[in-house]
């Protein structure tokens, strides 16, 4: 691994606050190498927004957290998967990688897992690694260079090419290609309105983008004139009551280290409205006891601090102190293992309280969050407020709550009396008419 100098050098030059953010973008070279090396890359083809950045916009693309890849041979997924574990549980140019809590989807659509790693100056590194087999390459495969970076010139190995999809230059894209390619989504793939709307809006930040790099004349946008497809309104999903919450955060054991555990975890869930991720992701020096206080990085690199209620608080003092004081940069939450937990664990823990509760339903970390926002809403903390709880860059992603409000409003005008009485005289009184009241069988004069 290169020396933590250089990658210091290349996150200022990059525009970057955060190191580790670059660090991640340096070492998932390393993980390419890796993969090269093992032959892994005879059956995957590189795809997403890593890859985008690292073949195509370069320092001038966002920063990303993953590797995407599609299924590019016949070799079966369940020698791929354990191919990725293979070179995942080892040592690659000082860096030590360890493959957790590997997934296949219920619908056999993708497969792939967590991997963490460690060096010399990071021992608590991690991404997401995911081989996709929804639809396998129907384009051809070739091999491209990266675009050249400031830390190349420090890597241990040369620079190598990378297998992609050969699709057509963005130039060669016309607006009946999209066209088309939003009837097969809708055809072939059988998405809704809302999956269309997403793919649409991801291929016109893309070209805006290299419209505002000089890589594409406006001219020459598809999307520049494209129709917004209306997506079906967002609909609150259903939160907890206070009472399954109650039972939620007592559910977990507390005569044994994970239970403790999972009920800090539970605990903070639901007290900060935080991702399953970022909770996975704390450090011992990220939870501040005394100040009382949190911080998390959320997505995009954005961090932010929040505050620890006492019962928060007094769940997370109760779990350090049996599970004993780690170092700053080790994980807040164990393993068994001591090792950080996975976003998948977090959600899995989540599931389990929840069947110990007799809680109906699927609960996950991200239903604790709406279920964190929507009780918030109902006491009277302001949107504003919640965006920033939340993470939320945009505050039109926080609006979607305001339809709690709008539901207690309906909810209270029907439990007034005046609706009450209104059933009551239908009921009792179904063939008299009242004052001012015009009765539905009354005779209507017919004119012409």
């Amino acid at each position: 691994m290169i020396e933590e100098k250089f990658v210091d050098l290349y996150a200022r030059n990059s525009g970057l606050r955060d190191k580790l953010v670059a660090e991640r973008d340096v070492v998932l070279t390393y993980a390419l190498r890796a993969l090269l090396d093992a032959g892994v890359m005879d059956h995957l083809a590189f795809k997403g927004g890593t890859c985008l950045r690292k073949l195509i916009f370069g320092s001038a693309g966002r920063f990303s957290e993953d590797l995407d890849f599609t299924l590019d041979s016949d070799r079966s997924d369940d020698d791929v998967l354990t191919d990725l574990a293979e070179v995942f549980n080892s040592e690659h140019h000082g860096i030590t990688f360890t493959f957790d809590k590997y997934y296949k989807t219920d619908d056999d659509t993708s497969f792939g897992g967590d991997v963490h790693y460690e060096h010399a100056w990071n021992d608590a590194g991690h991404f997401r690694l995911q081989v996709s087999l929804r639809e396998r390459p129907t384009l051809p495969v070739v091999a491209r260079s990266m675009k050249e970076q400031a830390y190349f010139s420090h890597l241990e190995f040369e620079l190598f090419d990378v297998r992609v999809l050969e699709g057509r230059a963005p130039d060669a894209i016309r607006t009946r290609d999209v066209l088309a390619y939003v009837e097969h989504l809708r055809t072939e793939r059988g998405n809704g309105d809302a999956a269309v709307q997403r793919h649409v809006v991801i291929l016109r930040s893309f070209y805006r983008a290299m419209v505002a790099m000089g890589q594409l004349e406006p001219a020459g946008n598809p999307l520049a004139w494209f129709p917004r497809i209306k997506a079906p309104q967002r609909k609150l999903p259903r939160v907890l009551s206070v009472k399954e919450i109650r039972r939620l955060l007592v559910a977990p054991a507390a005569d044994s280290v994970l239970g403790l555990r999972d009920r800090a975890m539970l605990h903070l869930l639901y007290g900060t409205g935080i991702r399953a991720a970022e909770c996975a992701s704390l450090r011992e020096m990220d939870v501040d006891l005394h100040e009382k206080t949190v911080r998390v990085q959320g997505k995009g690199g954005r961090e932010r601090t929040l505050p620890l209620n006492d019962t928060v608080v007094a769940a997370l003092e109760t779990y350090q102190k049996v599970r004993g004081q780690g170092a700053p940069t080790a994980p807040f939450f164990w393993t068994r293992q001591r090792r950080r937990l996975s976003r998948f664990v977090v959600y899995e823990r989540v599931r389990r309280a929840a069947r110990h509760a007799r809680i109906q339903g699927d609960v996950s970390p991200h239903r604790l969050r709406h279920t964190f926002a929507s009780h918030l809403v109902r006491a009277g903390v302001g949107l504003v407020t919640l965006r920033d709880l939340l993470g939320h860059r945009l505050i039109t992603s926080t609006q979607l709550y305001l339809h709690v409000t709008a539901h207690d409003l309906r909810e209270a005008a029907e439990r007034h009396p005046i609706a009450r009485l209104a059933h009551t005289v239908a009921r009792l009184l179904p063939d008299v008419t009242l004052p001012l009241q015009r009765s539905p069988t009354a005779f209507r004069p017919r004119y012409g």
